[in-house]
């Protein structure tokens, strides 16, 4: 693992940061694939979770290696037919906030009209992907991921058998894993930035501290 991460440093010198880019997925790839070959499997209790060990240890290594390289991360922009109508939305579609008068919005199907929530403009069905939401300062929000196909009219349990796999906090400290059942969880470090990781074939969503990568809820 060393011999790999010096190799990696020897390229990111040699190269300019987009000619690097280029094959980054492929060098990350490879370090994933040492770090499981390296770890003694015998230390590994299967009781132990599973997010613990299945994270995103590509954006781990992103993280350490952003300020030298660019572009970092994209953004995600949200879908103004989905928002409820408290939801008040930036210009460029990336931040959220609710109003405090409910708007005059057209009724599109894809509407909500009584969970106050809004969807991400983009759907995805394989892959493994990674969000970022940052939450610094707020007392009260929810974010995770949904199915397409969940109940968008009138109000059902936010629930991972009703398509919903969400984190909320609620007065400032009263953080949850929407599970069957909920799962209270512990406010160790600022929460400022939530990570959101989705493995779509592997059936996991985990959250993290974002700031830390530290895991908090698979």
């Amino acid at each position: 693992a060393k011999e790999m991460l010096m190799s990696i440093q020897a390229r990111m010198e040699q190269q300019n940061p987009f000619e690097f880019l280029k094959d980054i997925s492929s060098l990350l790839d490879s370090l994933e694939q040492g770090t499981k070959v390296l770890m003694p499997r015998e230390l590994i209790s299967r009781k132990l979770n599973p997010g613990l060990y299945k994270g995103p240890i590509q954006y781990m290594m992103w993280r350490e290696m952003q300020f030298s390289l660019s572009p970092g991360l994209s953004s995600l922009t949200l879908d103004p037919k989905t928002a409820h109508p408290n939801l008040m939305l930036s210009k460029n579609r990336t931040s959220v906030w609710h109003g405090d008068i409910k708007q005059v919005m057209p009724d599109d199907p894809e509407r909500f009209d009584s969970s106050v929530a809004v969807l991400g403009s983009k759907g995805f069905t394989s892959g493994k992907w990674y969000w970022e939401v940052e939450v610094a300062k707020k007392t009260k929000w929810t974010v995770g991921v949904v199915r397409e196909s969940i109940i968008r009219k009138g109000s059902c349990p936010l629930t991972p058998e009703q398509g919903f796999w969400l984190l909320r906090l609620r007065n400032q400290t009263d953080l949850k894993a929407l599970d069957l059942p909920s799962c209270s969880l512990k406010l160790t470090n600022n929460l400022n930035k939530v990570g959101i990781y989705l493995d779509y074939e592997g059936g996991q969503v985990s959250f993290y501290n974002a700031k830390t990568m530290t895991h908090i809820y698979t």
